[in-house]
């Protein structure tokens, strides 16, 4: 699946790249714009239930630049910053509740993408109106957290799956720095002649699984004890017993290696453009 989205990836940005090297005018036309944006952002993997677990709801913020080609195509180039949580305290399951595994991250990425116009149309005849989407890829890092004993523990340089601790040579410590994959929908309208009013829903994915830490098999204790800190890994990749002294420490499946996590974000936009008239025309 990520072979064939890197593709289609790099075709179109392939494609903004010549229109881009063709344009003769001055970059800062009413055709290039700058954007910020601030909404809500839901993260997607291992110790959520289903889609979305809104008791982990974070703010995320971004900005953006976009350069219009034409009336159908644009590039945009971006970055985006959040919070990713999540917690098996809020599942409805018992089993993963038992589990009792949490995580919190920051995460900072920047990206390129290529953006199609799909709708123009006029609200009451008034409104200009504007329906896109975007594809994008880009870099991000990251770096899952703990609590514990009312402390935060980095959880990368622990391997509670045992990364990279002998004799556990076929799992190797996963990088904090990962590809991801921005993929949105979004509507938008001008407020002045200078300024734009939007909404977008995006979905990313990315290329690591561990971004809560969780992917594969819970490591035997004695692998676990090669770790440079054995009592804090243990005591933070079998966290079962924490909850009752009566439920027996979990071995086998941990989470999922076949599902890589991402996020969700929804968000407010409000875009400048430049140029001395802004944009009169909108269509």
């Amino acid at each position: 699946m990520f072979k064939s989205l890197l593709l289609g990836i790099a075709f179109l940005f392939a494609t903004t790249i010549t229109l881009f090297a063709q344009q003769k005018n001055s970059f800062f036309r009413p055709k290039t714009q700058i954007g910020i944006a601030t909404g809500i952002i839901n993260y997607q993997g291992d110790l959520v239930d289903n889609t979305f677990d809104f008791t982990q709801t974070k703010l995320t913020y971004s900005a953006f630049l976009r350069r219009e080609f034409s009336s159908l195509l644009s590039f945009r180039i971006g970055v985006d910053y959040g919070t990713l949580s999540g917690s098996d305290k809020s599942s409805t399951t018992i089993p993963r509740q038992q589990r009792n595994l949490s995580f919190n991250t920051k995460i900072f990425g920047g990206y390129f993408g290529t953006e199609l116009t799909f709708a123009n149309f006029y609200v009451g005849n008034i409104i200009p109106v504007k329906i896109y989407g975007y594809l994008g890829i880009g870099v991000f890092n990251f770096k899952p957290r703990a609590k514990y004993n009312d402390e935060w523990i980095e959880l990368k340089p622990l391997s509670t799956e045992g990364q990279g601790l002998n004799p556990y040579v076929t799992s190797k410590p996963y990088n904090l720095t990962q590809l991801y994959y921005p993929m949105a929908f979004g509507i938008k309208m001008p407020i002045s002649n200078k300024l734009d009013l939007g909404f977008e829903l995006k979905k990313v994915l990315t290329s690591t699984d561990y971004i809560d830490d969780v992917s594969g098999n819970y490591a035997a204790p004695e692998i676990l004890s090669n770790s440079s800190n054995p009592e804090l890994t243990k005591a933070l990749a079998n966290r079962t017993q924490e909850l009752s002294a009566d439920f027996k420490p979990s071995f086998g499946r941990r989470g999922n290696p076949n599902n890589f996590d991402g996020w969700f974000t929804t968000q407010l936009t409000l875009t400048y453009k430049f140029g001395k008239k802004g944009c009169t025309n909108y269509f």
